[in-house]
């Protein structure tokens, strides 16, 4: 009889500790955006976010990394399933779809600033120096300046390799 209960308390402790619970989103680190980042830089080409991500996404909410849990899910406004700290020194990308997250990418560096845009949002470089990365993001319906999110960091802030 007691192992009957040893064994029915642990089950319950077995379902209460992971199998009810969802698993947590992968953060996927995207090369092709990255490497594609990175060829941009100092060009003064256009491309169409959507083109480098493609899925089924409304909208973008951009983050800088080391970033925490609870500050990601209080600057979207509704519960985000990762771990409770997302520690890389990159851009965070939280894709969306009726505001939930459907997916989450890492461009491995700090090319963004933090911002939230629509699936319209162009991706933006500069023609300067070719090695710095100088990218806005820009609404195609709005003001370049007034809704362009620019960074520049120095060449040691960038990737050592494309």
């Amino acid at each position: 009889m007691r192992t009957r209960w040893m064994v029915a308390a642990g089950l319950v402790v077995l379902l209460a500790t992971g199998c009810g619970m969802e698993p947590r989103m992968p953060i996927e680190r995207n090369k092709h955006v990255e490497n594609e980042l990175w060829d941009m830089r100092g060009t003064g080409r256009t491309v169409p976010l959507k083109e480098m991500i493609p899925g089924d996404w409304d909208s973008v909410r951009v983050f800088s990394g080391p970033i925490s849990r609870r500050l990601v899910e209080k600057q979207v406004g509704t519960p985000v399933n990762m771990d409770d700290a997302f520690m890389d020194e990159a851009n965070l990308l939280l894709l969306m779809k009726n505001g939930a997250v459907v997916r989450m990418v890492s461009i491995g560096f700090h090319a963004l600033l933090d911002g939230h845009y629509s699936s319209s949002v162009q991706v933006v470089t500069r023609t300067t120096e070719p090695n710095r990365l100088a990218i806005r993001l820009v609404e195609p319906h709005t003001d370049s300046s007034a809704s362009a999110s620019t960074l520049a960091p120095s060449p040691a802030a960038a990737p050592t390799t494309p």
